[in-house]
């Protein structure tokens, strides 16, 4: 709510007729913080916006709004008494910069010059405290705005004296535009609301009186189309009318007919005036595209207004607005100073289509997105920010970060992006980014959130041309990935009537429209007709005022419809709009692809608790309802048509009075739609003198909790109601399924009778067993037959399976080619399918060779067909000797009867020899384990010997693979082991001896003792060329549907000598079935590999026309130097693009015009 901070005293005068009244206004100032830079210093108030035109001093103001009595405007403001605090001197106000458009190009080493004139001027600076005095109307409230300037500058004499508080008499007057305004005038707790949030005296609405509104038909939603569009917009209108709103459509045809105006605009404008004073609408959709261009295109037309320089900016404010005509001087210039109406009256957007497919695609993304969410991308954002300016550096990373974090900046302050979401960024200040990684958040991690800022035109916007929106691109289908609502403050990429900044139309939509109608991507996009703007080495722009007040309307404000809260930050400081022009192009331009009405998602859904008669009598005429949902939306149907609707209060509950008295005993449809709610569908029966017996209510009893899983027996316990109004009588119900997962074992049971409109429960009434092959989110549907002596009924029970875990991966294996000392990236990509949470943990284990067969693997050659001989390479001799490892065995007497090592604890008689190496346990290099051997029946003389195989050459011959032979005594014996660097990875052998009175040794037959084998799993401790998420170990957790998680393996060849060098990544989870993974790792370290150069733009099926530019996009490794560019036309050489250019990735090509 806009804070009232300055408000200390409020009167209101009556004149003796009534025909005017005055307000006695009073701000308070604190002094300002003054900050200091290049020689002039910035002026920072709290609440107050710094203006100037560019080079004049940057002068604080403050956005006052005051709401006046009914049916007057403001007429005068007069000073009646001021308090400065003292002079203060040395100060030279810093000069206004101005502001560019974000794709005019970068603004080298912009500095602003200040305006001599002024800055050498002895005149105090503004020369009035309040300017901009303005009357817009809200829905029949009259609301005055103004600035107040809390500084009087006397430039020359570098002067400050700072205003500490002002009272303003505020004069009103009746009048002909005022009275006239009294047609809008409506009442409800939206609209004030509306109200509240922007003036600082609220408690002016007392003094309004309303009359009782009596219409004959109430609207919500007036959709204007065409003809030929408006069938295919059916099951639009359905689902809207399903959802609780009154639908009302007018084709352009009939509009062109049946109203007055001096164009089609002005018709369409006053067919909206029609249906709001008549009808009540709220909110308007304009189904269709406006082409300029391209007659037969221009469906809805748009009205041009005027801000700067540019008098045809495509603006739907006009049609929001309703108040006066938008061309007071009737010039055909519309828009112009105090021209507009800036208060809509109506919600605005356009579904900018031009066919019937495009229709479906936004529909059905619209119906899912409300619907049936991707509940694991709700939480999500996406900010992208690119560089806007090198000199001074301006970053759209910095302004985007404002929207993330919030806070005051440039005197104001805003909410930022709730706690609870997950803020992915992709900024050009931190790496280079580009339409991939776009794809990828839509495609792999979700986003619900989307805002932009960065260089754009009308086929341009986050790096991707209109061609790249493709299904194939964007595979975000409201299942796998939930679509996206998106805000770019972008130049032009919303320009619907396809006009491009270099001075033509072009023949293709522009980019907000495309990615709107397209199958997948957003359900929603605010974006720029015009240019957006940026300031150099600042975030002090038009376009960051509008983008962060419209999340401010979301997360700080908790307005949640898509068209309110654009609609609240363009007008929470009108006068802002009445003193810059830049702000009132911005508000102008700034258009909403989507439905208005289009509830944001901002926390995962929750179901909601309704309370509503399970039956009504014929005769009803109203119904209600109890909802824990504030302003919770309900629609009621009835043989396919509405019968009712309401909308509840802050409470949630709310009495639907019906359009008529229900007359039929056909059942009634329930949908109930509230904000952050799972959608609520049910049924009210309507009864007349007889029983109706339903489920009422049932609970699930499955292994101890409610959640069914593999392998389960179930128990039912259920609730049967009897909505009707007479006694059901020897009531039982039966359960029947056909599905192949569920086998009932108890589908029977008798609940006697249930007199009218009570409930009887039977506890564990119903068995069913669950396979253990059950898919994971299988849908169970078990049917119930109801039976009773006064009838039958159907009804039915839905459940849900949940298969546990089920990891996934991609991909399967990995192989890098670097030259010595190179390192590159690469991507684990790891996932979860399953209905619970998956626990992983991934390592390293590397694959070491022998010596002997790395040299031979390095130094093999392929066979090419036709050699006759391939050359061994000299010195090396390739020798292979079957071998195994040497026997051992004792005689027993004394014997080992105990081995604790690691995962292996066995316990065992004597046997002479033991193979016990199906006993394994992992050992990682550099890590000690404790190993003890307990001896039976030992002798002091007894002695005792260890020895692991660490080369894996099936011997206990080399150097460290004797771990002891110096036991002694009756034991027990133990020792620390600690795999060696350089051990081989993988199965090895391990070899434990007793002996008496002898040395042991690792072979041969001894008198006594005994010796047993057993199996060390050697584990790398990490390869020093093989890195995972920058070390050796990562674990997390993935929740079901969440998006999979990166883990980064990184390569470096750093000290490597040439060959080829292998490692496994290991990937253990709670996944029964798929743990644990292991993925192989090749490195190829080699002098000379072979260089690849692939082309990722243009990449087939582009449309690049003469004398326009275009960026050709490549990836490269292996390569040095320079890179050529050549065109070729059907596999033929056509002309060397460019002969030498860097290896950087990208080059912009000016396509020639012949």
């Amino acid at each position: 709510m806009k804070k009232s901070m300055y408000v200390i005293a409020l009167l209101v005068f009556l004149s003796q007729f009534l025909l005017a009244e005055t307000i006695i206004q009073t701000y308070n100032f604190e002094k300002p913080e003054i900050k200091k830079a290049n020689g002039f210093d910035e002026i920072v108030y709290e609440n107050c916006r710094n203006f100037g035109e560019e080079g004049d001093p940057s002068l604080p103001y403050l956005a006052a709004t005051i709401l006046l009595p009914q049916n007057q405007e403001l007429e005068e403001v007069r000073i009646i008494s001021s308090d400065y605090y003292p002079v203060q001197d040395g100060i030279t106000i810093k000069p206004a910069e101005r502001q560019f458009p974000i794709s005019s190009g970068k603004h080298l080493d912009y500095k602003v010059i200040p305006n001599e004139e002024i800055y050498n001027s002895t005149e105090s600076l503004p020369a009035k405290i309040v300017n901009s005095t303005n009357t817009n109307f809200l829905c029949g409230h009259s609301i005055a705005s103004f600035t107040v300037c809390p500084v009087s500058y006397v430039p020359l004499e570098n002067q400050v004296e700072f205003l500490k508080s002002v009272t303003l008499e505020i004069k009103t007057v009746v009048t002909g535009k005022a009275l006239a305004s009294g047609r809008f005038l409506q009442n409800s707790a939206k609209i004030e609301k509306r109200i509240e949030n922007l003036v600082e005296n609220p408690e002016m609405l007392n003094q309004y009186s309303y009359s009782p509104q009596i219409r004959d038909n109430e609207e919500d939603i007036l959709l204007i189309t065409n003809n030929a569009l408006l069938p295919s917009f059916s099951d639009y209108i359905d689902f809207k009318e399903e959802t609780g709103f009154i639908m009302a459509t007018a084709t352009t045809e009939y509009i062109n007919t049946n109203y007055t105006g001096s164009d089609l605009q002005e018709k369409i404008r006053n067919c909206i005036i029609d249906h709001n004073t008549n009808n009540g609408i709220s909110y308007v959709i304009l189904g269709g595209d406006s082409d300029t261009n391209n007659s037969s295109d221009i469906i809805v037309p748009h009205r041009g207004l005027s801000a700067l320089d540019d008098p045809t900016i495509p603006s739907d404010m006009y049609y929001a607005g309703l108040d006066g005509n938008w061309n007071t001087d009737g010039d055909g210039t519309w828009g112009e100073q105090n021209e507009w109406d800036l208060y809509a009256e109506v919600n605005i957007g356009r579904i900018c289509v031009d066919s019937a497919t495009e229709i479906i695609n936004f529909t059905h993304k619209l119906e899912m997105y409300q619907d049936s969410p991707v509940v694991t991308d709700i939480e999500k954002a996406l900010m992208l920010g690119e560089e806007l300016n090198s000199s001074p550096q301006t970053n759209g990373g910095t302004y985007k970060n404002e929207i993330v974090n919030g806070g005051s900046y440039n005197g104001y302050t805003t909410s930022g992006i709730a706690g609870n979401f997950t803020v992915s960024t992709l900024y050009q200040m931190d790496t280079n980014w580009d339409k991939y990684d776009v794809f990828s958040q839509f495609n792999s991690t979700g986003v619900n959130l989307l805002n932009h800022l960065g260089h754009s035109s009308p086929d341009f916007n986050m790096n991707m041309y209109n061609s790249d929106l493709t299904t194939s691109n964007f595979t975000n289908n409201g299942v796998s990935r939930g679509y996206v609502i998106g805000y770019s403050q972008g130049c032009y990429n919303g320009s619907f009537d396809n006009w491009h900044y270099n001075g033509y139309y072009m023949s293709e939509d522009c980019f907000a429209e495309n990615i709107t109608t397209l199958e997948t991507a957003e359900v929603a996009s605010i974006a720029n007709s015009r240019y957006g703007w940026y300031q150099p080495g600042g975030t002090n722009s038009s376009s960051q005022y509008y983008d962060r007040q419209f999340y401010d309307a979301i997360f700080g404000q908790d307005i949640f419809g898509i068209g309110d809260a654009n609609r609240y930050s363009k007008e929470l400081d009108v006068s802002l709009i009445q003193t810059d022009e830049y702000m009132r192009w911005t508000a102008y331009e700034l258009n909403l692809f989507g439905d208005p009405s289009m509830d944001i998602w901002t926390d995962a859904p929750v179901a909601m608790n309704v309370s509503y008669p399970a039956s009504v009598p014929i005769g009803t005429s109203s119904i209600a309802f109890t909802t824990d949902a504030p302003y919770a939306r309900i629609g009621l149907m009835q043989n396919g048509a509405m019968i009712g609707r309401a909308v509840a209060g802050a409470s949630g509950d709310v009495t639907v009075n019906l359009f008529s008295a229900i007359d039929n005993t056909n059942d009634i449809s329930v949908s109930i739609i509230g904000h952050n709610k799972i959608r609520h569908q049910g049924t009210i029966l309507v009864v007349s003198n007889q029983a109706y017996v339903v489920i009422e209510s049932y609970t699930v009893n499955a292994g101890g909790d409610d959640v069914i899983e593999p392998g389960e027996t179930v128990t039912l316990t259920v609730t049967l109601q009897n909505v009707g109004d007479q006694d059901a009588h020897s009531v039982n119900m039966t359960l029947s399924e056909t599905d192949p997962y569920i086998t009932l074992t108890d589908n029977y049971e008798s609940y006697g009778t249930i007199i009218a409109s009570s409930t009887v429960t039977r506890t564990n009434a119903y068995t069913f067993t669950v396979s253990s092959s059950i898919p994971d989110n299988h849908p169970i549907q078990l049917n119930a037959g109801i039976v009773a002596t006064e009838g039958n009924w159907n009804d039915e029970i839905n459940l849900t399976a949940t298969n546990p875990v089920d990891i996934t991966y991609s991909p399967s294996s990995f192989s890098e080619i670097l030259e010595p000392d190179q390192s590159s990236s690469q991507y684990l990509y790891l996932g979860n399918s399953g209905g619970a949470t998956l626990d992983y943990t991934v390592t390293l284990n590397e694959t070491r060779m022998s010596p002997l067969l790395r040299d031979m693997i390095n130094n093999s050659k392929d066979i090419i067909p036709g050699d006759e001989s391939l050359k061994i390479p000299s010195g090396i001799v390739y020798e292979y000797t079957s071998r195994s490892y040497c026997s051992a065995s004792g005689g027993c007497d004394e014997y080992i009867s105990r081995i604790q090592v690691g995962d292996i604890d066995n316990s065992s008689a004597c046997s002479g020899y033991a193979d016990y190496t199906s006993l394994s346990t992992d050992m990682t290099i550099g890590t000690g384990y404790s190993f003890i051997l307990t001896i039976s029946n030992p002798y002091t003389s007894d002695q005792g010997g260890l020895w692991i195989d660490w080369n894996q050459d099936e011997d206990f011959e080399d150097a460290g693979e004797e771990i002891t032979t110096s036991w002694s005594g009756t034991g027990p014996y133990s020792i620390t082991i600690t795999p060696p660097e350089g051990a081989l990875t993988g199965q090895t052998r391990m070899r434990a001896r007793l002996t008496w009175n002898t040395a042991p040794t690792a072979c041969g037959t001894h008198t006594y003792g005994e010796v047993e084998d057993y199996t060390v799993n050697v584990v790398s401790s990490g390869p020093d060329w093989l890195t995972i998420d920058g070390g050796y170990t990562v674990s997390g957790s993935i929740s079901q549907g969440d998006p999979d998680d990166t883990i980064t393996v990184g390569f470096d060849s750093s000290g490597l000598a040439e060959g080829i060098y292998n490692a496994d990544i290991i990937v253990e989870s709670n996944d029964p079935d798929e743990s644990p993974l292991t993925i192989p790792v090749t490195l190829t370290v080699d002098t000379n590999p072979v260089p690849e150069i692939t082309v990722t733009s243009p990449n087939g099926g582009e449309d690049w026309e003469l004398d326009s530019t275009h960026n050709i996009t490549w990836t490269s490794s292996n390569t040095s130097g320079n890179v050529k560019i050549e065109l070729y036309d059907n596999g033929s050489f056509y002309n060397t693009i460019i002969s030498s250019t860097t290896d950087d990735g990208t080059y912009s090509w000016n396509i020639p015009d012949t």
